[in-house]
């Protein structure tokens, strides 16, 4: 059963058992009273005759100036009851001797298919003066009281239940849109938006909870996803960057193997190759390492580390190595962040490595490290050839892809800028390629303070 359903029948429900119970109070107290004021009259009656000499013919003549209209009869002992007027009760069952006894003292209810209400007043020989009242006007009072009772639950129930719908038809649309949506989430569609609620109802709550579980749900898949993809083409480019040197060992053991290099300097040549293809593996699976270490563990970082004197250093060491360069630096000092030593100084290196590698030694660089608002930016630019377009366009998703283009014939792994970037994202900080003004590649580094 559906909820406006469940609502409409609790709504009647309690309508019916409210407007039952008030109304049958009502009516029981309406009956009580009306039986009441019928017990008073003719208990005026009596005490006028209680003390007369002629108690019945007293009774005859009052009983004809009251507002009610009253029955006056006469029973003797073990006679014929005898009316002395038009009988307003049909008197077709007689009282029991214990009733008339009872009803000297109260009204009683004598019943039939017209029931009627006595007093009597025994005189000194056993004879009772019964005077009694008909109750058929209570009983259609209390008839047509009951008809009025069930018109008022009937409307009542039919204002309810529209004023019930009229006030949740808002929040029922909206649960009926959320059970909808959560129904194609449960299907597999990820793609379901759940539009937020500006109201401050449990319901208006419940959708902006609920959306807000879905965009993280719709995240998580995306990243998701995005992680597959990137696990995969990580798996294909470490299979094929491995299989290269390998490849060129294999050659090379069968070569020796074989004693096919009986040159000796054929065999220096070859042992010096197979010497650099090792290393190159070396490099390789350390950088694989590394950057499965960096996309899994949950940085904690406990150390300060002073980034200016890592920057400083790199530089000094730029300038020895290559000192046919230009090079320009402002880099404030004593700028600290709380992070890894060896992963920052590895950041570094690679970013400083990638100039010596992939620039002319004689090709403009300059540094600039500041710290401003709670912010450290690190701008890196150099005087060398850049990158391709697409690399700009695409930005740091792609680092990897560009990347080994430019640094498989230079002896690096081709993942210096996947590195880069996964320890700058292991520190909070965010990596951007631009252009420079010297022609070249531009690294703007931005990390919290």
């Amino acid at each position: 059963m559906k909820l406006r359903s469940r609502l409409s029948l609790a709504t009647a429900s309690i309508t019916i058992l409210v407007s039952l119970s008030i109304g049958a109070a009502s009516i029981l107290t309406a009956e009580r009273s009306e039986i009441s004021k019928l017990d008073s009259i003719m208990e005026s009656l009596l005490s006028q005759i209680l003390n007369s000499e002629n108690p019945l013919g007293e009774a005859f003549y009052y009983s004809q100036e009251l507002s009610i209209p009253l029955a006056v009869a006469l029973l003797p002992a073990g006679g014929e009851l005898t009316l002395l007027t038009e009988p307003v009760g049909t008197f077709e069952k007689l009282p029991s001797p214990a009733e008339l006894d009872q009803a000297k003292a109260r009204g009683i209810e004598i019943s039939g298919e017209t029931p009627y209400r006595i007093r009597t007043f025994q005189l000194p020989d056993r004879e009772y003066i019964i005077i009694a009242t008909s109750l058929g006007d209570v009983q259609a009072m209390r008839s047509k009281n009951i008809q009025t009772l069930f018109g008022f639950i009937l409307v009542a129930v039919i204002l309810g239940v529209l004023l019930i719908l009229f006030f949740i038809r808002r929040d029922i649309s909206k649960i009926e849109v959320l059970v909808d949506s959560a129904t194609k989430i449960s299907e597999g569609d990820s793609l379901v938006e759940i539009q937020p609620s500006s109201g401050d109802s449990e319901v208006d709550r419940l959708s902006l909870a609920l959306n807000k579980m879905v965009t993280s749900l719709q995240n998580a898949v995306s990243i998701e996803k995005e992680s597959a993809s990137r696990m995969q083409e990580f798996l294909g480019d470490a299979s094929h960057e491995l299989r290269t040197p390998l490849t060129v060992i294999k050659g090379y053991v069968e070569l020796l193997s074989k004693a096919q290099l009986v040159d000796p300097e054929q065999s220096a040549r070859a042992y010096s190759r197979l010497s650099s293809e090792i290393e190159r593996m070396e490099i390789l699976i350390r950088d694989l390492l590394l950057l499965a270490e960096l996309g899994q563990k949950t940085p904690e970082f406990n150390e300060e580390v002073n980034l200016s004197e890592l920057v400083l250093t790199q530089v000094n060491d730029l300038k020895a190595l290559d000192s046919m360069r230009k090079i320009e630096s402002m880099i404030s000092g004593e700028i600290y962040l709380n992070g890894s030593r060896l992963h920052l100084q590895q950041m570094l290196a690679n970013a400083f490595g990638n100039i010596r590698r992939h620039t002319p030694s004689d090709a403009p660089v300059q540094i600039s490290l500041t710290s401003t608002n709670g912010k450290i930016d690190l701008a890196i630019e150099d005087g060398g050839p850049g990158l391709p377009t697409r690399a700009y366009v695409e930005g740091r998703q792609h680092f990897q892809r560009f990347d080994k283009s430019r640094s498989r014939d230079t002896g690096g792994s081709g993942l210096g800028m996947s590195i880069m970037s996964g320890i700058i994202s292991e520190h909070g900080g965010s990596i951007e390629l631009g252009v420079s003004k010297l022609g070249g590649l531009l690294l703007e580094i931005t990390l919290p303070a």
